[in-house]
């Protein structure tokens, strides 16, 4: 005689079976969405630490360019690049007497239109002096790095 269960044995035997499985996956979505919601604070966190607002300077003129004055480079009879200031026009050109031996690769006025910063090529060294060319100072020897003025002042 084969000996079977009980059918009540078998119902709670199923039940405890299903209660089993029903707790571990329970534990596993608590488990997933206790990682979820500590991502969730840590990415608020993150934000919140991070809202520092930025303003943009929304002018798009400097006060170089409100004086009017335009920075010119033109190669001279010898095939030296010299500096020129003019207005806006191309009119009232005038050579920055500048007395280097390179030519000018980039210049940049300032802001209040009185010191004119620029580099020579091929030496890329880089120079300031007054808008008329006097009191030409060297500020930077860049002889033997390679790096490149950007004209930003």
């Amino acid at each position: 005689m084969i000996k079977t269960q009980p059918p009540i044995y078998m119902c709670v035997k199923n039940i405890i079976l299903a209660e089993k499985l029903i707790i571990k996956k329970m534990k596993k979505v608590f488990l997933s969405t206790l990682i979820l919601l500590g991502f969730s604070l840590s990415t608020l966190i993150f934000q919140a630490s991070c809202k520092k607002e930025a303003t943009a300077d929304t002018k798009t003129t400097t006060k170089s360019e409100n004086l009017g004055i335009l920075l010119i480079k033109k190669r001279d009879a010898n095939n030296v690049m010299k500096l020129y200031t003019s207005d806006y026009e191309g009119k009232n050109i005038k050579l920055v007497n500048i007395n280097v031996s390179e030519d000018i690769e980039e210049a940049q006025l300032s802001p209040d239109g009185k010191t004119i910063i620029f580099s020579l090529h091929p030496s890329v060294d880089i120079y300031k002096c007054s808008i008329d060319g006097s009191n030409l100072v060297k500020i930077l020897d860049h002889s033997d790095t390679g790096y490149h003025f950007e004209g930003v002042y």
